[in-house]
């Protein structure tokens, strides 16, 4: 007599398990933050609620700006608003580039 072997049904399929996001960090240890005026569009795609198309729409309005004067000039970027702005206040500078020096 031989042992009955469970068998896979259509009913009871093996799952992968779930892909895991990696998560984006709510917070930068001080003097990790960000500077918006030579951040990379993975730098600012590391910030919570950053995408892609932000990224680059940052970089356009850095561009347009000739470099920010104040991490407050993001509300200027579409999508990003005072919510979106307060969630990374903190992970983000800005230094003066050297355009802007007296």
């Amino acid at each position: 007599m031989t042992a009955a072997v469970p068998v896979e049904t259509a009913k009871d399929p093996v799952k992968p398990p779930p892909k895991t996001p990696v998560p984006k960090p709510e917070r930068e240890e001080p003097g990790n933050t960000i500077d918006l005026n030579t951040a990379t569009k993975e730098d600012l795609m590391r910030l919570p609620g950053i995408g892609e198309v932000t990224a680059a729409r940052i970089l356009e309005k850095r561009t347009e700006l000739g470099g920010f004067t104040s991490v407050e000039e993001l509300t200027e970027v579409e999508r990003i608003g005072k919510v979106k702005l307060d969630r990374i206040r903190g992970l983000v500078t800005v230094k003066k580039t050297a355009a802007q020096a007296p």
